[in-house]
């Protein structure tokens, strides 16, 4: 929310609200990831050269910063890479996989492309692996991981352990006016315009059932 990070504990019996504030304007509109690995609230920065993490302790009033050493542009033309970032809104997202202990940070680019009829969107994802020192690498394979985007918190999944509906190496997403689901090796693209207006994911509450 802007300058402030909000959050409170429903479950427990002192439910109040907790509010840290913010002064980096970078992360006024970030999307807000809890790392539970560290104990951490995590966010990148709107470029994504850095991100700031917060908790309750030592990083409260004064975040860790890790600055990224991101990579040249990834199998594109530097004019394919230029209308990405000049042409196209971008969103930045970091996800952790609870089952690999990997963090990526996920680059979203759309791209209006308004028909005579229905509205349309150009959707371009670009998923980079980061590690504990902050180097960045692109990639277009995440193994048996699923990702999934919305306005609720991003999350991934184990397609393995999900069975159908949950395809590996691929980002589920709701966007504004569309969902649907990208293969990250091709970018092969399915979906449709989005008919309900809750364009929210969230993970499963209960672990899967093993056969």
């Amino acid at each position: 929310m802007g300058p402030q990070l909000s959050f409170c504990r429903p479950a427990q019996r002192n439910c109040k609200w907790t509010n840290i504030r913010i002064t980096d304007p970078s992360f006024f509109s970030s999307h807000v990831m809890y790392s539970k690995r560290d104990e951490m609230f995590s966010m990148p920065a709107s470029r994504s050269h850095y991100t700031g993490s917060w908790d309750l302790g030592r990083h409260r009033h004064k975040p860790k910063l890790q600055m990224l050493q991101l990579p040249e542009y990834p199998e594109m033309t530097k004019s394919e890479w230029q209308r990405l970032e000049t042409c196209c809104k971008k969103q930045h997202y970091l996800v952790e996989s609870i089952s690999t202990g990997e963090t990526f940070m996920l680059k979203w680019y759309t791209e209006s492309r308004p028909p005579r009829k229905t509205f349309m969107e150009w959707d371009h994802f670009l998923v980079l692996r980061l590690d504990e020192e902050g180097n960045a690498v692109y990639t277009k394979d995440i193994g048996d991981l699923s990702i999934f985007l919305s306005k609720a918190e991003s999350f991934c999944l184990p397609a393995s352990l999900y069975g159908a509906g949950v395809t590996k190496n691929c980002v589920f997403f709701l966007g504004k006016h569309d969902y649907g689901i990208v293969r990250l090796s091709d970018h092969c693209k399915g979906g449709g315009p989005l008919t309900h207006p809750v364009p929210y994911l969230f993970p499963p509450q209960s672990p899967p059932i093993k056969d």
